[in-house]
Formats: structure tokens, C-alpha cells, sequence
């Protein structure tokens, strides 16, 4: 009786262990899967750009990518590729009305820099200053990102 009970609790040690490992398997595949999966959707994001279309539009982009909630967007207009805007920013007890400029000029442009459809992004901040580039003048990170120099905003945001 005792060799039978130990030839049954062997048995079924194997068949537990085979069992963990064909999961183990099956779902290091399905990740594996499923990563490659999201590999391929990320690319295909990126084969097909996005395009601004309209003042509508590009008011809303800018309001996502580049304001606060405090900020106030005074005008906008987006004409032959042209996109102008005037924006009242709220007070910031951290940075100075400069360096809010700058971010947030930064954030728009590098949110804007996801679609095609325009030229120029010209950005004014109401008693502060203005900054303006054309897409033509964005540099590229390690990863592909596209962005305006922040010393050259700052420059123009200070007027030098």
C-alpha cells in the first residue's frame, strides 16, 4: 500500500509540474504577443499623421497641450498653415511669467509637432512676450520627438 501511495503522489507531482510549465509557457507567449501587438500598433500610430484642419481644432490641441486651466485663450486663428494665438496666463506662485511662458510655449509646440497641416506657430502671452517658429526649425531627440530649442524660446519670449 505504501509503494502504491507513493507511486501516486509521484505521479501527480509530475503532472502538476508539467501542467505549471505549459502555462508558464502560454502566457510568456501571450505577453510576448501581446507586446509585439502593441509594437505594431505604436508604428502604425505613427505612419499615420494626424493632421490640424481647423481653428477649432488647433484651439483645442492648444488647450490640451499647452494651457493650464487658469490660462485664458484671448484669440486664435489658423490661416494658410498660420497658427496664431494670444493666451493670458495665469499667475504662477513657481516659475516667473518668463520660464511659464517658455513651458508652456514648449508643451504647445511639442504637442503640435504631432500633426501636420501647419507651418508657423506663433504664440503670444499677453505683458509677457511672444514666440514664433516655423516647423521647419524643430529639432529631433534620440527617439524621434520633434521640438523647438528651449533657448530659443526663451530668447524670443525675452525679446533678445
Amino acid at each position: 500500500m505504501g509503494k502504491f501511495l507513493f507511486v501516486i503522489l509521484s505521479v501527480l507531482v509530475v503532472l502538476v509540474g508539467c501542467g505549471t510549465d505549459e502555462e508558464d509557457t502560454q502566457s510568456e507567449n501571450e505577453d510576448t504577443t501581446s507586446e509585439e501587438e502593441v509594437q505594431a500598433d505604436e508604428e502604425e500610430s505613427k505612419e499615420e499623421s494626424q493632421e490640424v484642419t481647423s481653428s477649432d481644432q488647433v484651439k483645442s490641441e492648444i488647450e490640451y497641450g499647452g494651457m493650464s486651466e487658469e490660462d485664458t485663450l484671448e484669440d486664435i486663428t489658423f490661416e494658410n498653415g498660420e497658427i496664431n494665438a494670444v493666451i493670458r496666463l495665469a499667475e504662477d506662485d513657481l516659475l516667473s511669467t518668463d520660464d511659464s511662458a517658455m513651458t508652456r510655449y514648449s508643451q504647445s509646440s511639442d504637442h503640435l509637432l504631432q500633426f501636420d497641416g501647419w507651418d508657423v506657430l506663433t504664440i503670444e502671452y499677453v505683458d509677457i512676450g511672444e514666440a514664433s517658429f516655423s516647423r521647419d526649425q524643430a529639432e529631433s531627440n534620440e527617439s524621434g520627438g520633434e521640438f523647438f530649442p528651449t533657448s530659443q524660446i526663451e530668447k524670443q519670449i525675452q525679446g533678445n
